[in-house]
């Protein structure tokens, strides 16, 4: 019997929080899907993008760790004001994934930009909302502006939330 160690080294991720204050969930960012993210968003300078965070969420630290992501199927839509994610094979390449990781990783929600340093819109935590109903497990919807990360949790919206919630389930 033995222990054989190995050192792995990682560049920071990005820590993105709640910035009002309102939910203890946290979010890291694996400095490679960071720079992914980006790379992305210079693709498309004069339209909002987006795509699908993949990785695993933690109960005990409250904290969602993106590794991975899966850019936007060729349907998505992309406009100056929205961002909309199409559907087209991306039941499939989840399905793929996530078998490939035996189950350990998986979709956390999903990303898109803003061209403009905003907060979530209501569209934003009605998305938030509709992934959230849909999953048993926490999920995130991130928003990159052209200065930081911004996070939309439908679980710690208060009123607002629960009135799109109940417009869902109804």
């Amino acid at each position: 019997m033995g222990i054989s160690w190995n050192q792995f080294d990682f560049e920071p991720s990005q820590l993105v929080r709640d910035k009002r204050g309102r939910s203890p969930l946290v979010v890291h960012i694996a400095q490679s899907v960071h720079q992914r993210i980006l790379t992305e968003i210079s693709r498309w300078p004069n339209s909002e993008t987006g795509g699908i965070l993949l990785g695993r969420f933690s109960e005990t630290t409250q904290t969602f760790y993106v590794v991975d992501l899966l850019t936007a199927p060729d349907d998505s839509k992309r406009s100056p004001t929205e961002f909309v994610l199409g559907t087209h094979g991306v039941r499939k390449a989840l399905h793929s994934y996530c078998e490939s990781s035996n189950n350990t990783l998986y979709s956390l929600g999903t990303w898109h930009s803003h061209l403009s340093a905003s907060d979530p819109s209501a569209r934003d935590y009605e998305t938030a909302c509709a992934i959230e109903v849909s999953r048993l497990t926490p999920s995130v919807v991130l928003i990159r502006t052209p200065d930081d990360y911004r996070l939309a949790l439908a679980s710690f919206e208060g009123a607002a939330s629960d009135q799109v919630r109940s417009r869902m389930l109804s």
